[in-house]
């Protein structure tokens, strides 16, 4: 493990120092009419562009409603409107806005708890059966 990471290492560093006439004869040869290189060049230095994506979802308040939610991602990426993969970027949005849902519920549930046990410490036992 500790000799592939320092070869690893050596790499990236003869890489790193070869890195500007790696550029120049790619872009040079990119220039003289090589398509591919071109547009791999121009891949690697522009990211693609998310685009927005404009869904009617459902309002999610729970775990019940994610199928609908899901349903209607589904529906958007078999007629064309998404591509997979914004539907699984928007599957984890949904599924993020469920947890965020249900911690906020475990957190208004623990607070009810809480005070009934403190509102429990500071009540007298009543010994007398009722």
């Amino acid at each position: 493990m500790g000799a592939r990471n320092a070869a690893t290492r050596l790499a990236e560093a003869m890489l790193c120092d070869a890195a500007p006439e790696i550029t120049r004869t790619t872009l040079e040869k990119a220039y003289a009419g090589n398509d591919g290189l071109l547009k791999a060049a121009f891949q690697k230095i522009m990211p693609p562009r998310a685009r927005t994506v404009a869904i009617a979802l459902p309002e999610i308040a729970s775990a019940a409603d994610l199928v609908p939610a899901l349903a209607t991602v589904t529906r958007a990426v078999a007629a064309g409107d998404i591509t997979p993969y914004e539907a699984g970027e928007l599957a984890r949005l949904i599924e993020t806005t469920v947890r965020v849902g249900e911690l906020a519920d475990f957190d208004r549930r623990l607070a009810v708890l809480e005070r009934l046990v403190e509102d429990a410490k500071r009540e007298p036992l009543d010994a007398s059966p009722a």
